[in-house]
């Protein structure tokens, strides 16, 4: 630790010994470094700020019915715009814009543009979709040409390339609709001349052969079911009405007819069965079972209404004249019509034409069973290839209907991009043209430059030193010569060299004075400097 103290001290001596060589070569340094750092020139910044808005107000109405509401890779692309803005293509765009290309003459210079403008721009993402984008330049017009013209061409990319695919998109979908369209209707047309030329196997409830032929068997068993029930039914109003008379006798004063419209029981029962024929002819004509049974009954009762006028004309002819009998009771006795028959015969009129109808369905179903028996064979071998074709045709029926709906909400997209862009862009902070410049640091630099100097001064000295071949201290004497030295004589200053010393240090001090101020000066007008730059590079171009 001893011999690098001594050391240190040595060098220092031999410094301050050779201080007017040192201050020379620091003044040697400074001097040129300063006015290299004068010339250096201007770095102008500009930039500016954009948000990207990537919620519009239309995307909750257009939500489920635009392609485009529904993109959720939206800010993934503004995140690949941002990367892509500084290739090739685009700077090429930003040098033609600015008209920067105009200043080279070669490829290779065009190569070094490029390279130029790519290393001096800056693009960040600050968070919340806000962009901030910086560029460098020896110019601060061309700085903020620069700025303009990347916000130029990131709107562009976005709104230019969006709206291309989308055309694109919806171009495609209309010719697959042209497509699908024409492809639809070819299996329309196969679907319907199959029909026609197997509508006897073809039902139009889509039921299979084997399923409607179970059913049409089914149907006989019960309307033969329903047949046997009605013919039971029959039967037993059958006998109900032969144990039923038809006339009843009873005693009764001579009668006096009196018009009241109410009209006989055999009256009623004519208009009853007169407005049940009205109301099946509604429906049916008179060769239908029911009404053919129905105006045969008809006949028989206005046949016996004729009888009994006649009967009633006889007696009033003769009134005293009495029905066949004992003989007994002197009161007059008559006959009239039994309403428990005439009920009972309606009943039974009405059972008839519904088992005559009833039969008639039974030998129609009969006959669909033979025939689809007949049809075994083939009907499923023609089901089998009608549900291929119709498959065929649901499955180009269901492509065709979604690409209407895709072409629809391409259309709503379109026009959606059209009225209010999706990815709307705001301009928070514009580029501006910079008063003053942003670089390069010139009061760093001449701080540098001038510890450099000084630095640079007590190295040569020392590497004068250490090429002196002469002995400074008395340890190196003793090295050297091999033998102990006892002491050491020091000068005896006297007042005239004295006063020659204080003049060479007062000289001395001036220029180190000198020195020191110089610097101080560089550093306070060092912002100053910039025009002297700036005068050179306007020279220059």
């Amino acid at each position: 630790m001893g011999d690098y103290k001594k050391q240190t001290l040595f060098y220092l001596h031999q410094i301050w010994k050779r201080r007017w060589t040192t201050l020379i070569f620091a003044w040697a340094v400074c001097i040129p470094g300063w006015i290299f750092i004068a010339l250096l020139p201007n770095r102008f910044v500009s930039e500016a700020r954009i948000y990207v808005d990537t919620q519009s107000l239309l995307n909750p109405l257009l939500k489920g019915i635009s392609v485009r509401a529904d993109d959720p890779k939206r800010d993934q692309d503004v995140t690949i715009m941002q990367r892509t803005l500084t290739s090739r293509p685009n700077l090429t765009k930003v040098a033609q814009i600015t008209d920067l290309d105009k200043t080279t003459k070669s490829i290779f210079e065009m190569q070094a543009l490029l390279d130029q403008i790519e290393s001096h721009t800056e693009i960040t993402n600050e968070g919340n979709n806000l962009f901030k984008v910086k560029y460098t330049d020896n110019s601060a017009p061309m700085a903020k040409r620069v700025v303009q013209a990347l916000l130029t061409i990131f709107v562009e990319n976005n709104v230019g390339d969006r709206r291309a695919d989308m055309q694109g998109a919806r171009e495609f979908i209309e010719t697959q609709v042209a497509e699908y369209e024409a492809k639809l209707e070819e299996a329309e047309k196969r679907l319907a001349d199959f029909k026609v030329a197997n509508v006897e196997y073809i039902s139009e409830s889509n039921q299979n052969f084997a399923a409607r032929l179970e059913q049409a068997k089914q149907a006989v068993k019960d309307l033969k079911s329903e047949l046997e029930d009605l013919t039971d039914q029959r039967a037993q109003l059958q006998a109900k009405l032969t144990t039923t008379p038809q006339f009843l006798s009873i005693d009764a004063a001579p009668q006096v007819v009196v018009g009241d419209g109410g009209g006989t029981s055999l009256q009623v029962r004519i208009r009853t069965l007169q407005k049940r024929i009205d109301e099946l002819r509604l429906q049916y004509t008179d060769k239908y079972p029911e009404i053919a049974h129905a105006l045969d009954t008809l006949k028989e009762l206005q046949a016996q209404e004729v009888k009994e006028a006649a009967a009633e004309v006889q007696n009033n002819a003769h009134p005293g004249s009495a029905p066949p009998g004992d003989g007994s009771d002197d009161r007059a006795r008559s006959q009239v019509m039994n309403e428990v028959y005439n009920q009972l015969s309606l009943r039974l009129s009405e059972l008839d034409g519904k088992i005559t109808s009833l039969k008639r369905r039974i030998s129609l179903a009969e006959d669909q069973v033979a025939d689809l028996n007949n049809k075994s064979a083939e009907g499923p071998r023609v089901e089998a290839e009608f549900t291929a074709l119709n498959r065929d045709y649901q499955v180009m029926k269901g492509n065709y209907e979604g690409l209407i709906a895709r072409r629809e909400s391409a259309r709503i997209a379109q026009a959606a991009d059209s009225s209010a862009d999706s990815v709307k862009f705001r301009i928070i902070a514009a580029p501006e043209e910079s008063a003053t410049p942003d670089g390069p640091p010139r009061r760093i630099f001449n701080v540098a430059v001038f510890l450099a100097g000084l630095l640079a001064g007590c190295g040569f000295v020392i590497v004068l030193v250490r090429l002196e071949d002469y002995v400074t201290m008395p340890e190196e004497l003793d090295v050297f010569s091999g033998h102990h030295v006892f002491g050491c004589i020091s000068d005896a200053v006297t007042l005239a060299p004295n006063e020659v010393f204080f003049k060479r240090e007062a000289k001395f001090s001036v220029a180190t004075a000198t020195l020191f101020i110089a610097f101080l000066i560089m550093v306070a007008i060092a912002p100053n400097l910039s025009w002297i730059a700036g005068k050179i590079a306007h020279g220059l171009s």
